[in-house]
This record gives structure tokens, C-alpha cells and sequence, in this order.
């Protein structure tokens, strides 16, 4: 199993990213210059299953579920009533809770 990592970095910090994550057993699988000024720099390493395990578990913890951007995107459209409906049926808030949700977090 392999544990994968996607850095953006700045061109000048770059050689350093590079030697820290050689240091750190990480094989550098690509690197890709962005607009001149950064770089993406794609690595990966041997993991156990309980450091792939681990990591996942943290990926779902900050994770944004697809329904809170596909509601942000309606409501940012200006369709308001539509982003209500949608919150609703994706979370079975009832009208006044989801109106009060998407006016919160969305602004509109």
C-alpha cells in the first residue's frame, strides 16, 4: 500500500520541499510547474494499512460532503428556494431549518 501526498509550493521553496520529503522516505512521483510562481509536487510512500487506515479516517473528518457545495453552487446562482429544497431532501431538515442554513452559510 502506498500513502499519497499532493504539495503546491513555491518554485523558490521547492529544492527544500524536495529534500524534506526524501528525508521523510517519500518517492517524488511528479512535479508540475503551475503559473511560474508554484509547483505541484506529487509523492508517495510504503504505508501500512493502519497509517492508510488513519489517514482516510482524517480525510472524512474534514471531508466537505458533496451535497454542502452542490447546495453553495444553487445558492450562489441566486436560486434560493432551489438551495432550500435541495438541503432539505439531502438532510431532512425541515423548511424553516434549512432556510435558516442556507442564509447562514451561504449568505443570500
Amino acid at each position: 500500500m502506498y500513502q499519497w501526498q499532493q504539495l503546491t509550493v513555491s518554485l523558490g521553496a521547492l529544492a527544500l520541499t524536495l529534500n524534506e520529503l526524501e528525508l521523510e522516505h517519500w518517492e517524488i512521483r511528479q512535479v508540475v510547474p503551475l503559473d511560474g510562481i508554484k509547483a505541484i509536487v506529487l509523492a508517495r510512500k510504503s504505508a501500512t494499512s493502519y497509517e492508510v487506515r488513519e489517514a482516510v479516517e482524517r480525510s472524512l473528518k474534514t471531508a466537505e460532503p458533496t451535497w454542502i457545495a452542490e447546495a453553495r453552487e444553487i445558492a450562489r446562482s441566486g436560486r434560493k428556494i432551489e438551495a432550500i429544497k435541495y438541503v432539505r431532501e439531502q438532510t431532512g431538515m425541515g423548511l424553516k431549518e434549512a432556510k435558516d442554513y442556507v442564509e447562514s452559510e451561504f449568505q443570500c
